[in-house]
């Protein structure tokens, strides 16, 4: 059984069964579920991925292996589904906990883009909502880090100047003419 949760900027998913360090079968497992989680999502830049092993105590005592080697099959599970590269992974947090069900619960945060009828979109979280770009496919990463830069400044602007009583009509000058919001929470509505 997977079970699914989506947030725009945080992304988890848990798996049934023992975990086991180096084992293909188990990372294949890891791979289906985050592709089932995913979908079309995937994170671009820097992120950080927390993992919670779940073993029964007397289970415990007879699985091999050193946590390092549960995080870099976990690591590798998600290698070009959840992220491109394990590169791009600036912290792990990983424990060890004692539950009647054995399996994993993973969970990768960080800034993402979606892949929508073949443009990228980038999704920037501020002042507790969350804001878009197209970006088309095929941009270097220069670019793609200019693209980035001047969206965060003009949505940081608008939030800045809305915090201070100007009217969000005014405030929404500084936005990208192809920006959008919407809600942080729940599945996103397709386009139709």
């Amino acid at each position: 059984m997977v079970e699914l949760v989506l947030e725009l900027d945080r992304v988890s998913f848990e798996i049934d069964g023992l975990p086991r360090p180096k084992d293909l079968v188990f990372r294949k497992s890891i791979s289906l579920a985050a592709k089932a989680t995913f979908g079309t999502r995937r994170f671009w830049d820097e992120v950080w991925v927390r993992m919670e092993l779940r073993f029964n105590t007397s289970t415990k005592l007879r699985v091999k292996g050193d946590i390092d080697n549960y995080i870099k099959n976990v690591l590798d599970g998600l290698t070009g589904i959840a992220f491109e590269d394990d590169s791009q992974v600036s912290g792990v947090t990983a424990y060890w906990i004692n539950f009647q069900m054995e399996g994993m619960w993973i969970e990768v945060e960080g800034d993402y883009l979606v892949d929508i009828e073949g443009v990228y979109e980038y999704v920037y979280r501020a002042g507790g909502e969350s804001f878009t770009i197209p970006i088309p496919r095929g941009l270097d990463r220069k670019s793609l880090e200019e693209m980035k830069l001047l969206f965060r400044k003009g949505v940081d602007g608008y939030l800045r100047m809305l915090k201070h009583g100007m009217p969000e009509l005014e405030a929404r000058c500084v936005l990208p003419s192809i920006s959008k919001k919407f809600p942080r929470k729940g599945p996103r509505k397709s386009r139709t």
